[in-house]
């Protein structure tokens, strides 16, 4: 019994070695090139820029704010850093990265919404595949702790290839020790961000409104504040706005009137 434990401590010794020698190498390509070629890969690559302000927020300031069109028109330069299904977590963790990667601006345009403040406001809680590979940085590590289960997060931690064995379907080991994705002429390059989602209305007709009442989560003020907070740390002026919605959408909203007050 006692050879048996010797041994297997030994095989587990080893295959922990060369797991863990493996992630050193996936980690350092993940870190450095893109991961794949979507829009919160996209924004981890700005580095190094200037830019008049930045648009920050989830789908309905991705799909809203055409920054390309404002700076053509305006001549200024700017940036859209929203990415789809983003909340006041994951907004922080976009502008602390973007602002750790070297970039400036001069003021941030944040969206705003009930949906942000609300439980259940996006279809995914929270999107930590996208953010997994940037552990090894405390702030947003206490960040991703605060929003996937304890026990996931800790064999993170402990077996750090398992992170991205979670998410295989994001981080691609192959692609990765061939060189990764160039994501070239991403439409993101012309666009400043920018995404354009076109709805009709007879599709807008189609969804079923049902009353909704926003509730005020006290953590998601929290992070709405420490974006707030970032900003006066880094001498940027704010701007809070509210995208468009359809009127259906707004009817169905029955404290619009405390939101809008909240904000």
């Amino acid at each position: 019994m006692k050879n048996f434990i010797i041994k297997a401590s030994i095989y587990l010794a080893i295959i922990y070695t060369i797991t863990y020698l493996f992630y050193i190498i996936l980690d350092k390509k993940f870190n450095s090139s893109f991961i794949i070629c979507d829009k919160a890969s996209w924004n981890q690559h700005l580095k190094n820029k200037h830019y008049d302000f930045a648009v920050l927020g989830s789908s309905r300031a991705l799909n809203t704010i055409n920054n390309k069109l404002i700076d053509d028109s305006l001549n200024t330069n700017s940036i859209n850093i929203a990415t789809s299904g983003a909340g006041y977590a994951e907004n922080y963790i976009g502008l602390y990265q973007f602002l750790k990667n070297n970039n400036t601006i001069s003021s941030l345009w944040l969206q705003v919404d009930g949906y942000s403040l609300n439980t259940g406001g996006f279809n995914r809680a929270f999107n930590e595949q996208s953010y997994i590979h940037l552990l090894s940085d405390n702030t947003i590590a206490q960040i991703l702790y605060q929003h996937v289960n304890p026990l996931k997060y800790y064999c993170w931690k402990l077996i750090p290839f398992t992170r991205y064995m979670d998410y295989n379907f994001r981080y691609s080991a192959y692609k990765a020790i061939k060189g990764g994705y160039t994501c070239k002429d991403l439409e993101y390059d012309k666009t400043n961000g920018f995404e354009a989602k076109l709805d009709s209305i007879n599709d807008l007709e189609k969804i079923t409104y049902n009353a909704i009442t926003y509730n005020f989560v006290s953590e998601k003020i929290i992070y709405l504040n420490k974006i707030i907070a970032l900003c006066k740390q880094n001498s940027i002026k704010i701007i809070l706005f509210n995208s468009p919605e359809y009127i259906k959408c707004i009817n169905s909203q029955t404290n619009k009137l405390q939101l809008d007050n909240f904000y």
